[in-house]
């Protein structure tokens, strides 16, 4: 296996990995309430749109096949935890301990949650896949870029974005100049590689 193809490899793996942590913890998330100037909504809300993200990078570099078989393997071990976790919450525990009932509350009502995800997965995600890998085709890998960036900037502003963003950032260590400490080290990777030193 050449270097190229090995590195390749290695991003999928990761790709695959990054999506199911961020389709896993929508299940954990799910029940957690967050909200910023009235405005209410589930936790699940802060890894869901990374899992269409992630499975449009894989789509486009990998192939709809690639990114179908992830899906499903997501739904497999998705299943696998809610199942893992279903048991563990009804199992005995020790008395001295008091959090079985926060437990039980977080993680309650997943096989139901698996369930309804199956059952719109098919609209949902593989369609998403789907109309991204046809709309390549259809324009010929032009102005691909461009009509993703326009759809999720008329999404973005129609949420009130800019302002949710402003908002994290007064959250986030360093403030409005965390983006400058955020982008250094990658302006610094891109510069070398520009730069052709390894």
């Amino acid at each position: 296996m050449t270097k190229p193809q090995l590195a390749k490899r290695n991003y999928l793996l990761l790709m695959v990995m990054l999506y199911m942590a961020a389709f896993i913890s929508c299940d954990v998330l799910i029940k957690r309430m967050i909200g910023f100037n009235n405005l209410y909504t589930s936790g699940a809300i802060v890894g869901f749109p990374l899992t269409f993200t992630i499975a449009d990078i894989v789509a486009e570099v990998y192939g709809y096949q690639i990114a179908r078989n992830m899906l499903w393997f997501a739904f497999a071990g998705d299943f696998l935890f809610d199942m893992l976790a279903t048991l563990t919450i009804h199992l005995p525990y020790p008395s001295y301990w008091h959090s079985a009932s926060d437990f039980k509350v977080a993680l309650s009502g997943l096989p139901t949650l698996f369930l309804i995800s199956f059952l719109t997965a098919p609209v949902s995600d593989f369609f998403n896949i789907y109309v991204l890998v046809k709309t390549k085709i259809l324009f010929k890998g032009r102005y691909f870029i461009l009509i993703g960036a326009q759809v999720f900037s008329l999404a973005f502003r129609g949420l009130n974005g800019e302002e949710l963003i402003a908002k994290l950032f007064n959250v986030v260590p360093g403030g409005l100049n965390s983006d400058i400490w955020l982008m250094l080290p990658l302006y610094r990777d891109w510069e070398t590689d520009r730069k052709g030193v390894v």
